[in-house]
Order: C-alpha cells, then structure tokens, then sequence
C-alpha cells in the first residue's frame, strides 16, 4: 500500500518564521506523516542548505523552496509584492508529483494559481483558513483597496475542495462567506503535552510574560502600561517580551519613557519551543492583550503549564474560548490599571497561594478537563483519514 503524497505550501515555516500556522504545521505535520503520509513542505527559501528529509513512523517530512526569500511585511502590514511573486512561484507545482494539495490561506493571492494546478492534475485542493477578516476589517486595514482585498478572500474562500479551520466561530463565518458551497473539517491545534511536561522550568522568569507578534492589533504597548502600574505598588515586578515585529522600537522607547529598562527583558523570537515553554512554567501570568487571533496556541500552551492567562474578551480573538474562571481572566477593557489589578491577583510576590506548584497542577488539570480535543495524535488520526478518503475517492478506494 502507497503512502498518500502530500504537498503542503506556506511562504512561512518553523523555525525560521515564528507564529501560529508556523508552529501548528511544526507539530501536526511528523504526527501526520506517522499515519502513513509523505509530505513534501513548499515554501520560501528560508535556508542555505536543504533540510533533509525526516522519517516519522510510516511516513516522512521534506522542504523545497520554490520560491526567493522576501520580506513578508512592509511596516506592518503584509506585503503586496511578496504575496504576489509566492503565488506567481506557486506555478512550479504543476511539476510535482502529488496526490493532494493543501495550503495555507495567508497571503490568498497563491491559491488561485494553486486551485488551477490542482483542476489540471485532478488532484484535490485543501485549504487551512486561520482566520476570516471581512470587509469593514479589510476596510480599516488597508482603506478603501480594503474592498477588492475583501473580494478576493471570498472568492480565495471558495476555491478549495475541503476547508480546514481551527475554531467553531471561523467554520461559521467561512460558512456564511462560502454560502455552505464547501465542506468544511473543524482541525483545532493541539498541544503536544509529553514533550511540553519535559521542559524544565526557567526559575529565572519575569512575572509577567507577553508573547506573540509585536503588531499593534496584539497591543504589545499594553503589556509595558500595565508593568509601570504594578511597579507603583510592587517595585521589583518584572515583565518578559518574545516575539518580533515592527513595533519593537517603539517599544524598546516606550520601555525607556516609562523607565522599565532595568525590568523588562526583550528575548526576541526564542529558538526553540524548549525554550518558551521553559519561560512559561516560571512566569505567574501570561498577558494576552490581542485583538485579533485565529486560535492562540500560546494561550493552551500556558494553561497546560498551569500558568493563568489574562486575555481580551475581544470578537476577533479565538483565544478567548480557552479561558474560564479555573483558568485565567477574560476582561474587554484596555485600560493598565484594570490589567494590573488582575495581574496582580496572580504574581507570586503579591499572591503565594495562586502561584502555587499545587494551583497550577490544578489549573493544568482544569483546562485538559475542559479541552480534550486539544491532542496532536487523535487530530492528526482524523485529518489523515479525511485526505485519504479525499485522494483516493476517485480511484475506487484503492491507495
């Protein structure tokens, strides 16, 4: 019996870009390729020497770079000439050997290119959709271009075969945007527990951590505010960043105008998920201030350490679906003093007891309670059953 050929096409993947798909593909793809699939990563040319190719179980992980490395933000926004020259590369694949095609939504541009391949191969076409923005958001991103931005993400939408989203609220509102016309598989992201219980703890972690893109609409600003509140009362709290972005400068003078320098430690994009999981068992608080987000990983990262999350109770952040009151804190104001109030419930110094070995074991068990879905192996089992049975549908069942 064959394996299942998949092509898999992202202009980002971990570790060399750091972000949500790129962490949801680092750990779904070995559990994918352990069902019985070879899977072949098309991507930018993030590298000098080819990664090679790495057996999981009875299938295996490859990259290929189809096309140049570029810059994938002008400021802080996407860039138009990058989504533009990936999706013009994307053609190559018309000369690859597949049996499937799956993509990931961002930047849209590649996937008509992608959907044509895949009509001339005859080959199904599987999209990941994170996130749907809609007009009045395309509208405040990019101004009244916003308008064509929003036609195009709809008629993106309708291209696949299958749709695979993350969270109930982006199936509903794919749904609505395709009117029903394409199915769609609920594939949530997972945390991968055994590997996350082995991290040590970072003894030496800041109280407060924030983690995430540093974008405005994440309001990375919000997370030094509320660090200056805290100090009023609690002098030696300190506050840990990762993540990189084109507010980083603002917020390093932000830090300085509030002098924080001596308390606020700015770690950049880590180098391995060791090393943040490391960060996120040590810190009391995870400080997630998005406005925005398709799931929030870090966030089910957080609370299997058993660390409380404080997350904004925003439409547009799926993030907090994850947060009860075993678990964290939801708030939907953006005010410092009501962030540092909360925080401050959950900072050792200020609290012993919610910092506990013993709360956080509990809190652990609370949110693995809540989100038993939230398991690489069981997620994977069930996408690698759906793209078989979308391959080999038309071959009489035979793989």
């Amino acid at each position: 019996m064959a394996n299942l050929r998949l092509a898999v096409v992202s202009d980002a993947i971990y570790p060399w870009h750091k972000g949500g798909k790129e962490v949801r593909y680092h750990n779904l793809l070995p559990h994918l390729a352990a069902t019985g699939i070879d899977i072949t990563v098309y991507t930018m040319r993030w590298w000098d020497t080819p990664p090679p190719r790495v057996s999981h179980g009875g299938g295996s992980v490859c990259y290929k770079a189809i096309s140049p490395r570029m810059d994938m933000y002008t400021g802080p926004r996407r860039s138009i000439p990058q989504a533009i020259v990936f999706a013009i590369c994307c053609l190559k694949l018309l000369f690859a050997n597949f049996d499937i095609l799956e993509a990931d939504h961002m930047p849209y541009l590649q996937l008509f290119p992608l959907r044509l391949i895949t009509w001339a191969k005859r080959k199904p076409f599987v999209v990941s959709w994170h996130e749907v923005w809609g007009k009045s958001y395309w509208i405040d991103y990019l101004g009244q271009p916003g308008r064509i931005a929003a036609l195009i993400e709809s008629a993106a939408a309708r291209l696949p075969d299958l749709l695979l989203t993350l969270t109930k609220d982006a199936s509903t509102a794919l749904s609505a945007l395709t009117k029903n016309k394409v199915e769609i598989l609920l594939t949530p992201p997972a945390v991968d527990t055994e590997l996350l219980n082995s991290a040590p703890i970072n003894t030496s972690a800041p109280d407060l951590l924030f983690i995430g893109r540093l974008i405005s609409h994440k309001n990375p600003a919000l997370a030094l505010d509320t660090l200056a509140v805290i100090k009023n009362n609690f002098p030696t709290a300190t506050l840990g960043i990762i993540g990189s972005g084109p507010e980083e400068d603002n917020l390093r003078a932000q830090r300085d105008a509030l002098s924080l320098a001596d308390s606020v430690t700015l770690y950049g994009a880590l180098d391995t998920q060791a090393e943040l999981w490391a960060l996120l068992k040590g810190t009391s608080v995870l400080l997630f201030p998005s406005m925005r987000e398709g799931f929030g990983i870090v966030v089910a990262e957080a609370l299997s350490c058993g660390t409380p999350v404080i997350c904004l109770d925003h439409p547009s952040n799926e993030a907090r679906h994850l947060i009860d009151d075993q678990t964290g804190t939801l708030t939907s104001s953006l005010d410092p003093t009501i962030w540092a109030s909360i925080a401050e419930s959950y900072i050792s110094t200020t609290n012993p007891a919610a910092a506990s070995p013993t709360t956080r074991v509990s809190r652990s068990a609370a949110f693995a309670a809540s989100h038993p879905e939230l398991d690489w192996a069981t997620s994977a089992a069930r996408l690698s059953r759906r793209l078989k049975d979308l391959a080999f549908k038309d071959s009489g069942g035979k793989e």
